[in-house]
């Protein structure tokens, strides 16, 4: 196994981190709230994607795989967010069953 050079991880984390600062500041004041709700699943990575293609061409480094590392580094948040939509609705569902069960028992004599 090659030896990694420090610099390049240096370089490369604080420009992927500078990118995507940079990316999520234009993007959080150009669009609203709503677009993140519908289409934040796809506009994240996609994004993540761009940063890390900069990343590549910024610190010249070959550019299939640091996306296949920008891959690999989002595989737990894809994990996250799939867990806690789970949560979320398992949630919904309890508030629902309370207030429809609370409901019935309002109406009962």
């Amino acid at each position: 196994m090659a030896c990694m050079d420090r610099s390049v991880v240096w370089r490369s984390g604080i420009v992927q981190a500078l990118a995507v600062a940079v990316v999520a500041v234009i993007l959080g004041a150009a669009l609203p709230t709503s677009f993140f709700e519908e289409w934040g699943w796809l506009a994240g990575p996609a994004a993540w994607f761009a940063c890390a293609l900069l990343t590549a061409r910024v610190v010249r480094l070959a550019w299939a795989p640091v996306l296949a590392g920008a891959a690999l580094a989002g595989l737990p948040a894809i994990l996250g967010v799939l867990a806690f939509r789970q949560i979320r609705r398992r949630l919904a569902d309890t508030g629902q069953t309370a207030e429809v069960a609370a409901r019935f028992d309002a109406n009962s004599p």
